[in-house]
């Protein structure tokens, strides 16, 4: 992954564009799904091949390095 739009839908989610009137409507959903749940969901955000892409790289680390609790 060599550029952000190979990683991110930026025709979806203008993080590019940020005084768009489409940037502005999302931060003011993501801010009233944050008051109301705690938290917000951009789903879409990354595309599929990128999200792919990472977890090729993450799951080895996964298997060695991440913590697991057992009780």
């Amino acid at each position: 992954m060599k550029c952000v739009a190979e990683v991110i839908d930026l025709e979806r989610f203008l993080i590019d564009r940020l005084e768009s009137d489409a940037f502005g409507e999302m931060v003011v959903l993501a801010k009233a799904d944050l008051a109301a749940n705690g938290m917000f969901n951009l789903k879409g955000f990354m595309r599929p091949r990128a999200i792919a892409h990472a977890l090729d790289e993450i799951a080895p680390l996964i298997e060695t390095e991440a913590f697991h609790h057992a009780r």
